[in-house]
């Protein structure tokens, strides 16, 4: 038989200690995986590891994800230089600016650039908490966001060195 993690042949298939929740359902749901991806596990669900395992399915279909701060950033940098390729622009995702100018035309207010980012983070932020589990493209989006808006609040007028 074999893991359905690690995908190796295996005589023996032990069950997972911790509960698992199908991160699309919510539901929980039986778990087996061999000896060295079950010492894998416990390892990581110790009180002194750093990283939030969660073992269920992605919307990318994986089996179990490793989500980190770090892996989160990672893949929202990803997504900001993605925007590049996809709107044809060198430095990345750069739409809110138009965006805020057209709003503020339209309705008369006078949103910055970091205030339109945050609004976009609010978004996702909302977006995130309105369905069970985790989210991966509402969370990423969100940290992206996050940090286009630090880039252009850094624009807004000079600042102190840290």
């Amino acid at each position: 038989m074999k893991c359905p993690y690690c995908k190796e042949e295996t005589d023996t298939l032990y069950n997972n200690p911790f509960t698992v929740i199908d991160i699309r359902t919510g539901e929980e749901k039986e778990d087996v995986m061999c000896r060295e991806c079950l010492t894998f596990t416990l390892q990581e669900m110790s009180p002194t590891a750093t990283t939030a395992r969660m073992v269920g399915v992605s919307d990318e279909g994986d089996k179990c994800m490793d989500i980190t701060p770090a892996s989160i950033l990672a893949k929202a940098a990803n997504h900001i230089s993605d925007r590049a390729t996809t709107y044809d622009n060198p430095n990345g995702e750069r739409s809110i600016e138009a965006t805020v100018q057209a709003f503020n035309a339209i309705t008369g207010h006078n949103l910055t650039e970091a205030q339109g980012w945050l609004f976009m983070a609010l978004l996702k932020a909302v977006r995130a908490f309105q369905r069970k589990g985790y989210h991966a493209d509402s969370i990423e989006d969100m940290a992206a966001y996050i940090a286009l808006m630090g880039e252009a609040k850094a624009r807004e007028i000079p600042h102190e060195p840290r």
